[in-house]
């Protein structure tokens, strides 16, 4: 006999599974109407399921509700399939007659047929006027009802529920989202209807994330953004624009890194001329930086010192070349004529040309009356001439306060090369090592120093030979302490003594005096 599952039109096989195809089982018959069935059937059926019985090769003969057994329980406590009785049997009418009390012979010839064939094959369809069914029983009908009225009552909650969430925000959020739960599902569409979703271009994506990259940015952080692009897209739509954009920021952030290395080099050029102590040498700085600092406005900052500068020192030379044309009108009155010569040639537009011109005048006014005969004019008198010697040791002054300043410190300029082994040094024999153990404290003391001489004030005589010179004169002085935050500022007097001024100048005497401070 064969076992269907009339809801899903599958047979039952052997082991419990379902299948399209009939599987026939030996069954052990009772009498012509009932037969006991085994647990290799009454364990895999579900209560409540209509069944069909099909013999082999005699198609269907009976249909039934599974009633709630027990497994195993038909083959320990003889549940039978019998026929149907009187009283059900208007309960199940119309597809397939039930197999009553004294069946046709063929009906029984059939189900003898069915305990005897091993497995016949597929029965022929059944044919379009089926008999009726077999009445289930009073319990299995109202398991039935129950069901029924539970799965009713399930989908009118259902039907109401989705009535509510129907177009909500939430709604959206679980269909249309791609992260919600029923995103894709066929049916939650009919909850609400989600907005047509563009297919995204991934180059235009790419352009968006470059044109969000560049706001705030530098021009060599907006570099990296159009490398970002240009990465994945080399040709792509927009990459023209992209390298159009790119090329003008590499030339401003090169533009940039020269700013900032000119800046470097401008604090350097600014020191240079803080702590060079003689104005007329700062063109030594404007020289060496010269031709780092052509970025603007650094380019411009240069040339403005320089300018400024070139005229502190030429106003420096013409006022030394104005106490020099005192000098020789002191020395002579009625020679004033070569004295004005030589100042008004090397200072044409000075502004004290009027004065050079009228105190040369008086001068020559006051010669004449105080000699107003003369036989023969006497030769002109030569300008005084500055010996070698003592200009070396002019020279050798300026390197000295060159070599004392912070600033001949750090270019590395020796102070014990200036000194002879033994010096007498402010008023006491020292030694050159006990010499630089005191300056060394004392420009510890005070970290940055400046020196500014007074050029006319410096006076040198040297002995016949020029061997030894003695340099007197005046500097102003200006210290600052990083450390203690001090500055002292003011004017001194100095009085050197130097050996061998014009080959290997050494000092061998050394004294000042604070005149003034400021």
């Amino acid at each position: 006999m064969a076992i269907e599952d009339r809801s899903s039109g599958l047979y039952l096989t052997q082991g419990g599974k379902w299948t399209k195809q009939p599987n026939y089982f030996d069954i052990e018959a009772i009498n012509t109407t009932s037969a006991r069935l085994g647990p290799e059937i009454v364990d895999h059926v579900e209560a409540d399921t209509i069944l069909a019985l099909h013999a082999a090769g005699a198609g269907a003969f009976g249909i039934l509700v599974w009633p709630a057994i027990r497994p195993s329980a038909g083959a320990s406590s003889g549940y039978v399939i019998a026929e149907p009785t009187a009283s059900n049997e208007a309960g199940i009418t119309g597809e397939i007659p039930s197999v009553a009390a004294g069946a046709s012979a063929a009906t029984e010839a059939a189900v003898a047929a069915a305990l005897a064939e091993p497995l016949p094959p597929p029965p022929p369809p059944i044919s379009e006027t089926r008999p009726s069914f077999a009445a289930p029983t009073p319990a299995a009908k109202g398991l039935s009802l129950r069901y029924a009225l539970l799965i009713a009552n399930g989908i009118a909650v259902l039907i109401i529920a989705m009535f509510l969430f129907r177009g909500t925000e939430a709604a959206k959020g679980l269909v249309c989202e791609p992260t919600g739960a029923l995103h894709g599902v066929s049916f939650a569409h009919a909850l609400v209807s989600c907005p047509e979703v563009a297919e995204v271009d991934p180059e235009q994506t790419a352009y968006n994330d470059y044109l969000q990259c560049l706001p705030g940015k530098e021009a060599c952080a907006q570099i990296i953004c159009g490398d970002s692009y240009l990465s994945g897209f080399t040709n792509g739509a927009h990459s023209v624009q992209v390298k159009a954009a790119r090329m003008e920021s590499q030339k401003s952030c090169q533009a940039e890194e020269q700013k900032k290395i000119a800046a470097v080099d401008f604090s350097a050029f600014s020191e240079c001329m803080r702590i060079t102590i003689n104005v007329c040498n700062r063109s030594q700085c404007v020289d060496r930086y010269r031709y780092k600092l052509t970025v603007e406005p650094y380019a411009s900052s240069l040339r403005q010192a320089a300018a400024t500068s070139a005229n502190d020192c030429r106003y420096l030379q013409e006022e030394s070349a104005f106490a020099d044309f005192n000098r020789c009108v002191a020395a002579a009155a009625c020679d004033t004529a070569r004295c004005a010569s030589a100042f008004t040639s090397a200072f044409p537009g000075s502004a004290h040309v009027s004065q050079v011109l009228q105190t040369a005048e008086n001068a020559a006014r006051t010669c004449a009356t105080e000699h107003p005969i003369v036989q023969q004019p006497a030769p002109p008198t030569p300008a005084p001439q500055i010996s070698s010697a003592e200009q070396a040791t002019r020279t050798f002054i300026d390197r000295i306060y060159y070599a004392s300043s912070s600033q001949g410190e750090a270019d590395g300029a020796s102070l014990s090369s200036i000194y002879a082994p033994e010096v007498n040094f402010y008023g006491s024999q020292k030694s050159n090592a006990e010499i630089m153990k005191e300056k060394i404290a004392y420009n510890q003391r005070w970290d940055t120093r400046r020196f500014y001489l007074r050029n006319d004030s410096i006076s040198v005589a040297c002995n016949s030979s020029g061997q030894v010179c003695r340099a007197v004169g005046q500097v102003e002085y200006d210290f600052y302490s990083s450390a203690r935050g001090k500055r002292s500022r003011g004017m001194s007097s100095f009085d050197f003594l130097i050996a061998n001024s014009q080959s290997n100048p050494k000092v061998i005497s050394e004294s000042s005096k604070v005149e003034q401070r400021y």
